[in-house]
């Protein structure tokens, strides 16, 4: 899992457009995006479940 500072040469890899390998593309995106899934998943507030509901369908037909 890269660093912050490998991303940033990563990045600044991309930006002068310097050879960059599918290896290095590959850990930055994966890492990059199970980042953003924690993030999301800690902002996220967890509420009460909606209670299930039982319906019997011989009532409704």
């Amino acid at each position: 899992m890269p660093t912050a500072d490998q991303l940033n040469d990563l990045r600044r890899k991309i930006l002068a457009n310097e050879d960059v390998s599918r290896d290095e593309l590959r850990s930055a995106i994966e890492t990059l995006t199970g980042e953003r899934i924690a993030a999301h998943a800690a902002e996220k507030p967890k509420g009460p479940k909606t209670p299930a509901v039982k319906v019997d369908l011989d009532d409704l037909l």
